[in-house]
């Protein structure tokens, strides 16, 4: 008979064990803090990512790439577990979930060093109150699943650990301490949770102490296509992965750092990533758990929530314009004050997002949007395209020629805005144009005792093949006021493009072997003007469409009438040119006075080892 009570009892124990493996005892909510609905910039600005000291003696410079753009994410009301989860709790959870004890877990879901300090399903002695590490992502959603919650997203985690601040490295600033945080082995392991102060949520250990996993995919340039509300990488949704779990083998996101990280790798912003298999000793988790939709009386409405990019910005004409609702926004109609949008809307059924493909006309973009529960109006501001290895020069004034020099002008110049190539045409560039076009072929040999590789610049070319190259690319020559006014990169006065300081070997190409070269140098090898263009005095002359002795009259103004039909009249009827063109900028030989921007002038047919040239191109308006 007593074999039968002990029985009976082993059957009661074993029922009780089952159903209290399918939930935790207590209260999911417990020890959890409520994380509120709202934006925050997410990622690194390019603006911090520059040296910033986090501690006396470390250094760190910027943010790594794959924090950026810093962009700005909503992210919907949850709970999150205030600790990381400890020993004790993981225990707990291996009790009733035999599978994965540290003797049956299926190889597959760890990489054989799964629980490496437990002796079975007991954690080392006196560490119940520290966080669970040596466990893979899979474990973590095992037992997030079992406690009723799953793991935090990356935006998720970022906008708690920030804890309602802005643009800061930790949770509670910009520098950190041993007093802040269990980091860079200042105490050399783990230490309980809550030893340290919660940050504005509530929440303990967000940097430090371990490592975390969340639930999404590890992407390093997610955050340049991320959506702008409740983000989630590599799935649709969360439930999409919650579901699936088991199936997923790419890499996972690990946020925080650990004890053993440095500072620069413990910021909120820092991101990292482990096979899901991994089970390293400095990782561990925390949960999250969803807040119900409780009483929603506008369920039904469908309401505008942001776009990106945001109202007000500057967009290209190319760009894609992502509008977010809370819900599918029902008979959608979009319509612009410059661009027929009606086959590049894209609005998925059952989704939350609306696209906009471009392209978009320069200038001001107005979009009016009209749904079925309301409409709104969106404004950007639409760039205009720079092609190429080319900078915009802005249009208006400045004053020609040189204080005190027997070419200076009289009077200011007005000139429209233009491009400009970075960098004069290169030896390799008007290879291809020879090769496209079966133009007459230079002497490559002779070009390369000067100009040794295709980076190099073109040398050895007159008037008339520059201007037949540049028709080629669809460009021109730029007049002798379009190159003076893109050489003095916006500086006034100044008799070199860096200003009045007197050139040496590390600012230009001149003067012999100075710089280092005994001829001309790669394009690009010095540093470039204020507009970003290389090269503008030095290396090699460049030619010019007009010559300015020529477009002068005898009071020395510069003839600006009729400034367009000048330029035609000249790219239309080139071959008839005999009259000497302008050059400019000094070349590879010459002295210092003949850099600073004094005018020359070579008949079209000359070409020797000085000269080059570079094109323009007018902005269409």
């Amino acid at each position: 008979m007593d074999r039968y009570i002990y029985r009976f009892i082993l059957l009661l124990m074993w029922i009780t064990t089952f159903l209290y493996g399918c939930n935790p005892s207590h209260d999911p909510l417990e020890e959890m803090a409520l994380i509120p609905a709202g934006e925050f910039q997410m990622g690194t600005q390019d603006a911090v990512a520059e040296e910033r000291e986090f501690t006396d003696n470390i250094k760190h410079t910027g943010a790594w790439f794959d924090e950026q753009p810093a962009h700005t994410v909503h992210v919907d009301a949850f709970y999150m577990d205030i600790y990381p989860v400890t020993n004790k709790q993981y225990r707990e959870f291996l009790l009733v979930n035999p599978v994965w004890q540290k003797e049956n877990i299926d190889p597959k879901y760890h990489d054989g060093n799964y629980l490496q300090d437990w002796k079975g399903n007991n954690y080392p002695r006196w560490k119940g109150n520290h966080p669970v590490t040596s466990i893979s992502w899979y474990a973590a959603m095992a037992y997030a699943t079992w406690s009723g919650k799953r793991l935090p997203t990356e935006a998720e985690w970022e906008r708690a650990a920030r804890g309602g601040l802005k643009n800061k490295s930790f949770p509670w600033g910009d520098t950190i301490d041993s007093s802040k945080a269990n980091y860079d082995k200042n105490i050399g392991k783990t230490t309980p949770v809550g030893k340290y102060a919660p940050n504005q949520y509530g929440l303990y250990d967000m940097v430090g102490n371990v490592m975390e996993m969340v639930l999404d995919e590890y992407d390093a340039f997610y955050y340049s296509i991320s959506p702008s509300v409740n983000p989630v990488s590599g799935a649709d949704t969360i439930q999409e992965i919650v579901e699936t779990y088991k199936n997923i083998k790419t890499h996972r996101g690990v946020r925080s750092g650990s004890w053993a990280n440095f500072a620069p790798y413990v910021r909120v912003a820092d991101r990292n990533y482990s096979n899901p298999k991994s089970t390293a000793t400095l990782g561990g988790f925390r949960c999250v758990k969803d807040v119900p939709d409780i009483a929603r009386n506008n369920q039904d409405i469908i309401k505008f929530v942001s776009a990106n990019p945001p109202n007000g910005s500057t967009i290209k004409p190319n760009d894609i314009i992502t509008l977010t609702y809370n819900g599918t926004p029902e008979n959608i109609t979009i319509t612009s004050n410059t661009t027929p949008l009606s086959n590049s809307i894209t609005t998925i059924p059952n989704k939350k997002t609306v696209t906009i493909l471009g392209i978009f006309t320069p200038g001001e973009l107005n979009l009016q949007l009209n749904w079925k529960h309301g409409s709104d109006n969106l404004t950007y501001k639409v760039e205009t395209p720079v092609p190429d290895n080319m900078m915009l020069i802005p249009a208006g004034e400045f004053e020609m020629g040189h204080l005190n020099a027997k070419d200076r002008l009289d009077n200011n110049v007005n000139i429209d805005a233009f491009y400009i190539d970075k960098y004069e045409v290169t030896v390799g560039e008007y290879k291809q144009f020879v090769n496209e076009t079966g133009h007459r072929s230079p002497d490559w040999e002779k070009i390369s005792q000067f100009a040794p590789t295709d980076k190099h610049p073109m040398i050895f070319v007159n008037w008339f093949d520059a201007m037949l190259y540049a028709r080629w690319v669809g460009k021109r020559l730029p007049t002798e006021a379009e190159w003076e006014k893109a050489a003095r990169g916006g500086l006034v006065e100044k008799k070199y493009p860096w200003g009045d300081t007197e050139p040496d070997g590390a600012q230009v190409n001149f003067a012999g072997t100075t710089d280092g070269y005994e001829h001309t140098a790669p394009i690009g090898s010095f540093l470039p003007n204020g507009y970003g263009l290389y090269d503008m005095v030095g290396n090699v002359r460049e030619w010019c469409l007009d010559s300015i002795h020529l477009d002068t009259n005898s009071n020395g103004v510069y003839k600006n009438e009729d400034f367009n039909k000048k330029i035609i009249d000249i790219t239309t009827n080139f071959s008839k040119i005999r009259s000497a063109r302008g050059v400019r900028g000094g070349s590879w030989s010459s002295e210092s006075y003949q850099l600073s921007g004094s005018y020359g002038a070579d008949i079209p047919a000359t070409n020797n080892a000085y000269l080059g040239f570079r094109c323009v191109r007018p902005v269409e308006p």
